[in-house]
């Protein structure tokens, strides 16, 4: 078969003795198996050679065709139906990859990467979002009536009412669709989390398709192999409080912990210090603002000691 096959190439590139051809004319005339693959060789080879010039242009699935179905040529055999189907269907793959590699799914673009510090990224209409440390924020698709953002992390949204555009943000297996809204996402190897916060949100599980509509205070979940969970009731604390700290009679050790480990540094003060207690709150902003409102806190302020570490001084 193979020999045949490079004989039948050789046939179509012109490079054949008059002999060979001759020979292969007697073969062509009486072995329908043979006839059927040159006659597939040829329609294929010359798609082929023509792709570049034509693929794509106005009309070429109709010449395609015409070509198939064109009546029978000098040493040009008919094709029987199935060789026919099968190279019709063969010209639709191509179609359709083609159609693919033209018009290429956009990378999600990055918008906004949080380190150690908490980020706030501002869109054009004003909606806010927060990025809790090592998240990240992408945006995948963008014009005047839809939004969709990627999430990677933790993240609490503040989207501006819009009536015509809708904004969804992709989290893990869920989508969230809405139109003006504060919600929080949480996404890690067990899921995404999604607490509603005011106004009105859709959570979708892609790979079930399934989809519910959650009302202010509620949560709901869709877990890593796509397992949507119905809405209820949820406090919020679990979704804002990396927003802002709250002590309340709490050792300073216990705070300055809690600190060091947000924003990965080295907080360390005199020992009779560290047992005292503190009671307070301030929002999560980056480094310098969150050391300086505990210091506040606690009474004192810090010196740095090196790249990630800082020593509080009572005032």
């Amino acid at each position: 078969m193979t020999t045949d096959r490079d004989l039948l190439l050789r046939a179509l590139e012109g490079a054949l003795t008059d002999d060979e051809a001759a020979a292969l004319e007697q073969r062509l005339a009486s072995e329908p198996d043979l006839r059927a693959e040159f006659s597939s060789l040829k329609a294929m080879t010359n798609v082929l050679t023509q792709s570049r010039a034509t693929a794509f242009s106005p009309g070429f699935a109709d010449r395609v065709m015409a070509k198939v179905e064109a009546p029978p040529q000098a040493r040009i055999y008919t094709l029987q139906p199935a060789v026919r189907w099968a190279i019709a269907a063969s010209f639709v793959l191509a179609i359709a990859v083609g159609a693919l590699l033209w018009n290429p799914t956009p990378a999600p673009v990055l918008l906004a990467e949080a380190g150690t510090d908490v980020v706030t990224w501002t869109a054009a209409d004003g909606s806010t979002v927060l990025l809790h440390p090592s998240a990240k924020l992408y945006e995948v698709a963008q014009d005047s009536e839809n939004a969709q953002y990627q999430l990677e992390g933790e993240g609490f949204f503040a989207i501006t009412h819009n009536p015509s555009r809708t904004v969804s943000v992709e989290a893990g297996e869920a989508i969230i669709t809405v139109l003006g809204t504060r919600f929080g996402v949480r996404t890690d190897e067990a899921g995404t989390a999604v607490y509603l916060e005011e106004g009105r949100v859709s959570l979708q599980s892609q790979p079930t398709n399934e989809q519910v509509i959650l009302s202010p205070g509620e949560e709901a979940q869709v877990s890593a192999g796509g397992t949507l969970t119905p809405p209820e009731a949820a406090e919020a604390t679990p979704f804002t409080n990396w927003l802002q700290v709250s002590f309340t009679s709490e050792p300073i050790q216990a705070a300055f912990t809690l600190i060091a480990q947000r924003f990965g540094l080295t907080l360390t003060a005199d020992p009779e210090i560290l047992t005292e207690t503190l009671s307070g709150s301030f929002p999560l902003a980056d480094t310098e603002q969150t050391l300086a409102d505990l210091a506040l806190v606690a009474g004192g302020r810090f010196e740095q000691t090196g790249p990630d570490s800082y020593q509080f001084i009572r005032e």
